[in-house]
């Protein structure tokens, strides 16, 4: 109960201009839409923490996710898929306050330099960890 309400007050504190960053960066996503996922997670997911460390950003692709409220929001629910996945995949529960963040670590890092970029591969990795039930579902890049 006490995580799931956490989660509530950490979506709602990064959802201020979330509406307005998405639109630009990630045209055709729905907020309320990702704030729904997240919540529909959290139930089961809700101590899974960001990958990001916003108070200490090492790479610019970090800086560029945790200065975009939109981005945020999209990076703290492809991370909770992330580990739904692998669970339901594995039929192995993880250790949740341990996260594998390499896609955002590793391939965001590698691959992107501008907010649309990162935008289109996190839904692109979401829609794959939700297979087909995230909120991008039959979204094209």
């Amino acid at each position: 109960m006490r995580t799931a309400l956490l989660a509530s007050l950490l979506i709602l504190l990064l959802t201020g201009v979330a509406g307005r960053a998405l639109a630009v960066d990630c045209p055709n996503v729905d907020v309320d839409k990702v704030k729904r996922a997240i919540g529909d997670l959290s139930d089961f997911y809700g101590d899974v923490p960001s990958c990001l460390d916003c108070q200490r950003q090492s790479k610019p692709i970090e800086r560029l996710i945790c200065q975009n409220s939109g981005l945020r929001l999209m990076e703290i629910l492809d991370t909770k898929a992330a580990v739904y996945a692998y669970e339901n995949a594995t039929k192995t529960q993880t250790v949740h306050s341990k996260p594998d963040c390499s896609f955002i670590r590793k391939q965001l890092s590698n691959n992107c330099a501008d907010a649309v970029c990162v935008c289109a591969n996190l839904k692109e990795h979401t829609n794959d960890s939700r297979g087909g039930e995230s909120p991008y579902s039959g979204e094209t890049r």
